[in-house]
């Protein structure tokens, strides 16, 4: 299959699986962004994955990161970085796994680097009008702000998986019916509790125990969801 935006490249809600089977280039001592808008209710990054075109060469370390967006349509300032992946020896998509803050409707660049290989080590890409992609050669780490040695249209084989979007609930919560929404383990955590009968819940909620021990700095944003008699925070 092509690349195409928000299927094997760019924002993804499921992370891609097969070849893109698309041009490839060169992407040994390259720092390569590409350019895509955070969907609509997506908070986190929970995975960035690009695909390795090439088998057998050396396995080298590889960054991936995420940047913000310049008025000038290029790469900015890094914003997180995974810094430390080992690539491997197999062609393949090459993920890592991680819990990066976004917000929806932002535009972002979604960066790679990697180490020197001999031969080659390639990555996908396609032209494409009115997408943006950005390279920064001779790059042994992905530097912060981003420099452009030159900018085109295209699409890139690397995606950002994001999270389950958080569903806001009404403040005040009576009655015995059940209220649910789509959880995520990385953001959301269980607290002591159990809504039942027609007792209302309202105001401040007590924490479970091992919170601080958890989440030692994090604070509490809003109520998510509630369902199977537990009811869920964001943590920020």
């Amino acid at each position: 299959m092509a690349l195409v935006r928000g299927t094997n490249c760019g924002f993804v809600t499921v992370a891609p699986t097969v070849d893109p089977a698309d041009i490839n280039t060169g992407q040994d001592q390259a720092a390569r962004a590409f350019k895509d808008v955070a969907p609509a209710g997506a908070t986190t990054i929970t995975e960035i994955g690009w695909w390795c075109d090439t088998a057998g060469t050396a396995d080298v370390n590889f960054e991936v990161g995420l940047y913000s967006h310049d008025a000038g349509d290029v790469p900015l300032n890094r914003l997180f970085v995974s810094a430390t992946n080992a690539k491997g020896t197999t062609a393949g998509w090459k993920t890592v796994t991680v819990n990066w803050t976004i917000t929806p409707g932002t535009t972002y660049w979604i960066a790679i680097q990697l180490d020197n290989t001999t031969p080659n080590t390639a990555i996908d890409y396609t032209s494409a009008a009115g997408t943006g992609l950005s390279i920064d050669t001779a790059q042994t780490t992905l530097i912060d702000p981003w420099v452009s040695d030159g900018m085109s249209g295209g699409l890139l084989a690397i995606y950002a998986l994001v999270g389950a979007a958080y569903v806001d609930i009404a403040a005040t919560i009576a009655s015995t019916g059940a209220i649910s929404g789509t959880l995520s383990y990385n953001t959301q955590k269980l607290l002591a509790g159990t809504i039942a009968g027609t007792v209302a819940i309202s105001g401040t909620l007590t924490l479970s125990s091992d919170w601080n021990t958890e989440f030692p700095f994090k604070t509490i944003k809003r109520l998510i969801a509630i369902g199977n008699g537990s009811f869920y925070y964001e943590a920020i």
